[in-house]
């Protein structure tokens, strides 16, 4: 299934495009080989995006923090982590920079698609300049109307 992934963000990333990665769960969780192979593919990244259970499944720890410094030492050094964190908010980590950036309490209706809507958000805010706390925030905020609203609202 994986078999040309590294080609492609070889070249993509040749081509001069800007990457984001968003893993999403593994299906057969996160085994040793698919550690390793998604490991070797942060430094070719500029943005992952994904949420803690999934940073402390690939990081390999309990716990967040020691999962958070194995991606980020695999991430090239300007390279953009967001963790993902629920009803919590979310986290982005650039160079020295850390943000934590809460998320409103609502009224959750449907979180379907939820990380989908945060990238979005948060891509949207980097794309036109904002500042990391203001990308994770625009992340934040575009997930929260959604879940929160219907008919569906990202704004």
């Amino acid at each position: 299934m994986f078999a040309h992934y590294e080609a492609l963000l070889d070249e993509a990333a040749g081509r001069g495009f800007a990457l984001a990665l968003d893993t999403g769960w593994p299906p057969e969780g996160w085994s040793e080989d698919l550690r390793r192979r998604v490991l070797g593919w942060l430094s070719r990244l500029d943005h992952l995006l994904i949420n803690e259970v999934e940073v402390m499944g690939l990081g390999s720890a309990a716990t967040l923090e020691p999962a958070v410094e194995v991606l980020r030492a695999a991430l090239k050094p300007s390279a953009t982590l967001v963790v993902k964190r629920g009803p919590d908010g979310a986290r982005g980590y650039r160079g020295g920079e850390m943000v934590d950036v809460p998320a409103p309490k609502v009224k959750v209706i449907d979180t379907i698609g939820a990380g989908d809507v945060f990238d979005g958000g948060y891509l949207a805010a980097h794309l036109s300049g904002a500042t990391l706390a203001g990308a994770v925030g625009a992340g934040v905020a575009s997930a929260s109307t959604a879940i929160s609203t219907a008919p569906r609202r990202y704004l």
